[in-house]
């Protein structure tokens, strides 16, 4: 299993990991260096075969306004006793 709980299956012959990771991030806007930020993070871990193998998803506090409710869907409400957003660094 992964950090994140996913199921991290070898391919026959030790050849790496089967299957692929699909990583959704839902954002107060597109721009960082304005200080927006992430407000949910989802992971869907497929099969080969694009079967879903397993899935994992949570919502971020960003410390500020969640943005765009009506693209996101996420609620500054839903968002109130999630985990605080980390401060990333700038490159």
């Amino acid at each position: 299993m992964s950090e994140a709980g996913l199921p991290c299956d070898q391919t026959p012959g030790g050849g790496g990991v089967a299957g692929y990771t699909v990583i959704d991030l839902e954002t107060t806007g597109l721009f960082p260096a304005k200080h927006d930020r992430v407000v949910e993070v989802g992971v869907v871990y497929l099969s080969e075969d694009g079967e879903i193998e397993g899935e994992w998803s949570t919502l971020v506090n960003p410390g500020r306004d969640v943005g765009p409710t009506h693209i996101h869907g996420v609620t500054a409400r839903e968002v109130l006793g999630a985990p605080r957003s980390p401060s990333w660094p700038r490159t």
